[in-house]
C-alpha cells in the first residue's frame, strides 16, 4: 500500500518508530528481568538504540533526506556511550559494555535498514508516478496539437472556414502549456477536464457547435445541412489517422485523471 498524502506517509513511518520504540523497551525489561540488573541501567545500556529511534520521529524530514548522515548516528551515540560507560566505575562495574555496544549497532541500523527501505520504496513510487503523468501530459499535447492541424485544414478558408469557427474546436496552445506552470493536482485536473470537455465537442454535429457558419463551408465530404458529427467531417476529409489521434488524447486523459484522483 501506498501513501500519497505526506500526512499518511509520516503516520507510517510514526507507526514504525512507535513500534521499534516498545520493542526495544520491550527488550529492556526482558533483560532487567533475566539479568536481575537495575531497569536504569539496561534503559542507559540501550540508551543509543531508543535515541536514534527518537531522533527519526523528531526529525523525520531531515532523516528522509540526509539519509547518510543518519547512518552514522547510531556509531556516533554508541561512541559517547561507550565513553561515558568506561569513564564511570560505576556503569563499567555493572553494564556488559561490549555486548551493550554491538547490541545496539546491530538494533539501530537493522531500524535505519527498514526505514530508509520504506522511504525508498515511497519515494519512488511518487517519482514514478510523476514520470508517468509528465508522460501522458506530453501525449495529451501531441495527440491535441495533431487535432489542431487537422481542424486548420478541412476548416480551412479554402473550405469555407474561418479562424472563429476553428476557435471553437481546437484545443489552444495555452491550454497544455498550463501543464508545465501548474504545480497542483486540483490545477491539473481542472486543465485536464477542459481539454476532455472541448474534445467532446468533436463529437457534436456542425450545426449544434457552429450552427451560423456551416452556410459556407464547400468542397467536403459533409452533410450540407449540417448534420454530421464534426469528428467524421475530419475523419472522411483528410489522411491523417484523426480517430487515432481522438482516441489517443481522450485516452491520456483519462490517465491522467485516474492518476490524479487515485
Amino acid at each position: 500500500m501506498v501513501f500519497k498524502d505526506p500526512r499518511k506517509t509520516f503516520a507510517l513511518f510514526e507507526g514504525f518508530s512507535l513500534f521499534a520504540l516498545i520493542c526495544v523497551l520491550l527488550l529492556v525489561i526482558s533483560v532487567s528481568i533475566s539479568t536481575e540488573a537495575s531497569l536504569i541501567l539496561v534503559l542507559i545500556g540501550f540508551s543509543p538504540t531508543i535515541i536514534t529511534i527518537i531522533s527519526c520521529i523528531l526529525i523525520y524530514e531531515e532523516a528522509s533526506h540526509r539519509r547518510v548522515m543518519m547512518w552514522f548516528l547510531p556509531l556516533v551515540l554508541t561512541g559517547l556511550f561507550f565513553y561515558v560507560a568506561t569513564s564511570q566505575d560505576f556503569l563499567r562495574s555493572n553494564l556488559d559494555i561490549a555486548a551493550l555496544i554491538g547490541l545496539n549497532i546491530a538494533i539501530s541500523l537493522l531500524y535505519l535498514t527498514i526505514f530508509f527501505l520504506l522511504i525508498k520504496m515511497l519515494f519512488s513510487d511518487k517519482k514514478k508516478e510523476k514520470k508517468s503523468i509528465k508522460t501522458f501530459v506530453a501525449s495529451i499535447e501531441d495527440k491535441s496539437k495533431a487535432l489542431n492541424y487537422v481542424i486548420g485544414r478541412v476548416y480551412s478558408q479554402y473550405h469555407g472556414g474561418n479562424k472563429q469557427l476553428r476557435e471553437l474546436i481546437t484545443i489552444p496552445s495555452e491550454w497544455y502549456n498550463e501543464f508545465n506552470e501548474t504545480k497542483s493536482k486540483e490545477e491539473t485536473l481542472k486543465i485536464v477536464i477542459r481539454i476532455e470537455n472541448r474534445l467532446k465537442r468533436l463529437l457534436h454535429t456542425e450545426q449544434e457547435v457552429f450552427p451560423e457558419k456551416t452556410k459556407g463551408l464547400k468542397n467536403l465530404k459533409r452533410n450540407k445541412d449540417g448534420s454530421s458529427k464534426i469528428i467524421n467531417v475530419l475523419m472522411d476529409n483528410d489522411n491523417d489517422p484523426v480517430q487515432d489521434y481522438y482516441e489517443g488524447a481522450i485516452m491520456f486523459c483519462e490517465k491522467v485523471r485516474e492518476q490524479l484522483i487515485s
